[in-house]
């Protein structure tokens, strides 16, 4: 494995000043020719090997998957991480101290791309005698844990929860733009719900929809835009 041109640059460097400091040396105190030459290749003989030794290290630390061996103990609330190793050697031998134990593994994901989004779930319930109530979710997300593209952007609307204590349900779930602000997301989203439920009830008094045609024009419904327009 050849060297690279910054630790070329670095061994003549060495060489040259080590080769100028021992001929001084070796001249001052009588020290013949060869015996000066035998010296200096012996120097650069061991200094080589070190050279390539380091080298071929840094590259396999380069080529290795970047890991952290976590050594922890307990689970739920009583989860405690005791110490953070690179070597798993010796991760696994101070885990030996340590009642109950565990080494865990880790891929270090510091050189990925980590983006962030944002989603909105907002619920309305209505009950029969015209109490309401809004709640509003608001959570960011990163794309190493959730899959941004799996998150379901639906529309659902029950208009009887149960036959004991019948309740209208209606929940939207969205992508937000991740600079929008909470407080607009939140006023938007509570205008959304209350209007669209106006027009659902619309259509099934005026028009005779059926819970079932109701899901299924909702369930075409897409992006915040759409979503809006259902109410425009």
């Amino acid at each position: 494995m050849g060297h690279n041109k910054e630790e070329q640059l670095r061994l003549q460097m060495i060489s040259d000043e080590f080769e100028v400091l021992a001929s001084q040396y070796f001249q001052k105190n009588n020290i013949s020719t060869n015996e000066t030459l035998y010296v200096l290749s012996s120097y650069m003989f061991s200094l080589t090997n070190r050279v390539v030794k380091e080298e071929r290290r840094k590259e396999a630390h380069d080529d290795a998957e970047e890991k952290v061996y976590i050594v922890t103990s307990g689970s739920h609330s009583d989860y405690r991480i005791h110490r953070v190793f690179f070597d798993e050697e010796l991760a696994n031998t101070y885990a030996k101290s340590v009642y109950d134990s565990q080494v865990e593994e880790w891929k270090i994901d510091d050189t990925v791309d980590l983006k962030l989004f944002k989603t909105v779930t907002a619920t309305y319930i209505i009950s029969p005698s015209g109490w309401d109530s809004f709640n509003v979710d608001i959570s960011m997300h990163n794309q190493l844990d959730s899959d941004k593209d799996q998150i379901e952007q639906s529309i659902y609307f029950d208009d009887k929860t149960s036959s004991t204590n019948p309740r209208e349900f209606l929940e939207i779930t969205r992508i937000v733009p991740l600079d929008a602000l909470d407080d607009e997301v939140e006023r938007r989203y509570e205008l959304l719900c209350k209007e669209l439920r106006t027009k659902i009830q619309e259509l099934m008094s005026t028009e005779g929809w059926t819970d079932e045609m109701v899901d299924e024009w909702l369930e075409k419904q897409g992006s915040w835009d759409h979503a809006s327009s259902l109410i425009s």
